[in-house]
């Protein structure tokens, strides 16, 4: 995967502000094509069709020539997995692969395009931080580029054309990953998101799946697109996501004065457990090390720093694992590599700070 140039590990940038708390941007545009069927209703003769035109384009448009086309199904499934752990491709579009491709940037390393996922074309850029405005601009400029060439399909009526309703209009989705570690220790979780109930936004685990997710990430984006612009959809959520940030500032405030004990024996048993379990899964591991980086937040920890914590997150995932190892593995031999490289890796970072 070395061609890659936009990963979990390097687009996320715990320098900006808030970003301990909004750990990374991403806008996402829908797109389809004039004159072919939607992927939802296409065979793979249709799909292919679709990618062999897109391909064209990019191959014959000296404006599109940083824009580099990789067949699905060229990659196996690992290389797939570590492309869904490094959040440039969708686990649905992973375990698909007919038709398939994504396109990335040799000048924009933090742009992906997936092709024949649910629309045509998902452009996707990502920022760190709070920077939706500066992912933004650049998924317009990209999608000026294209639409140059591809023929979108449109109405005056309902705007963009997508798979699903939901998304037509002006096909935007805004999104962040935030990690609310505090709200969750106080049992504010549950009443925060009942409460945005209301706001059209929607909440999701850090890959996309349900609510109930390990290591307290969130994606939180807006839920529909239609007669909205892109500016008032990011101002929306950009004002909602500070008032979460406040609450989350403020829960650790109280945990801090209030019952700092039992946030260092959360710390500490999560440390302790890190650096004595014989096999700990993914969601463990990445439960226990979410807790370190509030440590590192509170500055209770100064042994470690937020981007060796995400780093080690990183190789921890299954793909990542399995690359990083070179083998296979079953449940438990997984498992146990993942609890053997993590007590190696924390130890040797605490080593080198003393």
């Amino acid at each position: 995967m070395a061609m890659l140039k936009c990963d979990f590990g390097n687009w996320i940038n715990f320098g900006d502000l808030d970003s301990d708390i909004v750990i990374s941007s991403r806008i996402r545009l829908a797109r389809n094509i004039s004159n072919f069927v939607f992927p939802h209703w296409a065979n793979e003769t249709q799909l292919n069709e679709v990618r062999d035109f897109i391909s064209g384009i990019i191959s014959q448009s000296d404006s599109l020539k940083d824009l580099v086309l990789i067949f699905s199904e060229k990659l196996v499934p690992q290389e797939k997995d570590m492309l869904v752990e490094n959040h440039l491709i969708s686990p649905a579009f992973s375990r698909e692969g007919k038709g398939q491709a994504f396109i990335i940037s040799e000048k924009i390393p933090n742009l992906c395009i997936m092709v024949n996922e649910e629309d045509h074309l998902r452009i996707q850029v990502f920022s760190t931080g709070l920077k939706l405005r500066e992912a933004w601009k650049i998924a317009d400029e990209t999608d000026d580029r294209l639409s140059s060439h591809l023929p979108y399909a449109f109405s005056k009526q309902w705007g963009y054309l997508t798979e699903c309703p939901a998304n037509a209009g002006n096909a935007m989705k805004a999104s962040v990953v935030m990690q609310l570690p505090a709200l969750v220790i106080n049992d504010e979780i549950e009443s925060l998101f009942s409460n945005l109930s209301d706001s059209n936004v929607e909440v999701r685990g850090l890959f996309g799946e349900d609510i109930n997710v390990a290591g307290d990430f969130f994606q939180i984006s807006n839920q529909s697109t239609l007669g909205k612009s892109e500016d008032e959809i990011i101002n929306n959520l950009e004002v909602l996501l500070k008032k979460i940030i406040e609450r989350e500032r403020a829960a650790r405030e109280i945990l801090l004065k209030e019952d700092k004990i039992r946030l260092l024996d959360e710390i500490s048993r999560s440390w302790g457990i890190l650096t004595h379990a014989k096999l700990i899964s993914f969601e463990e591991a990445v439960d226990h090390l979410s807790m370190l980086c509030l440590g590192v937040d509170l500055n209770l920890l100064s042994d470690l720093s937020r981007s060796q914590i995400t780093e080690l997150m990183t190789l921890t995932g299954p793909a990542h694992l399995r690359n990083l190892m070179g083998e296979d593995f079953d449940d438990d031999s997984e498992d146990i590599a993942r609890a053997e490289l993590i007590k190696r890796e924390l130890y040797k970072l605490r080593e080198g700070a003393v």
